[in-house]
């Protein structure tokens, strides 16, 4: 932001600096808690048992379609298809929480 001195001079204000305060030390303290690990790693092995599964899945998929004709998509691939995705959208939902 510019501020007019006269005689055509300008002057240049400093940009505000936006005030961040940090919460490290709450953060610590909950990482620490042996239950809330614990859970992490649960929901980490959940999330890993998942990820096989819709692999697995995918494989599956990949099998079916090789074997269809190339004009007639059969009505089972279009259900394992439905059922990766469904899948994908639990395991993104579970990532967020």
């Amino acid at each position: 932001m510019a501020t007019s001195l006269g005689w055509g001079q300008q002057r240049n204000a400093p940009p505000a600096q936006p005030q961040t305060q940090t919460q490290a030390q709450p953060q610590a303290a909950a990482e620490s808690d042996p239950a809330k690990e614990d859970s992490r790693t649960l929901k980490q092995k959940l999330l890993d048992d998942e990820a096989q599964r819709l692999v697995t899945m995918a494989n599956e998929l990949k099998a079916a379609v090789d074997k269809t004709n190339k004009n007639i998509l059969s009505l089972d691939v279009v259900r394992k298809a439905e059922q990766i995705e469904q899948l994908a959208h639990k395991m993104k939902d579970q990532g967020k929480r």
